[in-house]
This record gives C-alpha cells, sequence and structure tokens, in this order.
C-alpha cells in the first residue's frame, strides 16, 4: 500500500466515524476539516514519529 493509499483510506474512515458520531465543526469555514486534521496526524504518528512533535 502506498503512502497515498494509506492517507486517503484513514481520510474515509476517519470522515465516517465522525459522520456516525454526528460530529459538527465549530465554525463555518474551517480552514481544515476536522477529518483532514486528525488523518495528518494520524499519519505523522505512523510514518513520522520523530516529527510529530513538530506536525502538532
Amino acid at each position: 500500500m502506498s503512502y497515498k493509499d494509506y492517507i486517503t483510506t484513514v481520510y474515509v474512515i476517519v470522515d465516517e466515524v465522525l459522520k456516525l458520531i454526528g460530529h459538527r465543526h465549530k465554525t463555518n469555514k474551517p480552514k481544515f476539516s476536522d477529518s483532514e486534521l486528525i488523518t495528518l496526524l494520524v499519519y505523522a504518528a505512523t510514518f513520522r514519529k520523530r516529527e510529530l512533535k513538530s506536525t502538532i
């Protein structure tokens, strides 16, 4: 599985889970969706462990 496939898969799963629990954005026009932010953190924690602190 390539990193692009991994990121896409994680994003879809995170987005579906957030929809299932009824999560809503706190602002009308966020720069990043919550799904995108969570996906970025999962990717960083998985593949860039030494750079996790700078990612956050």
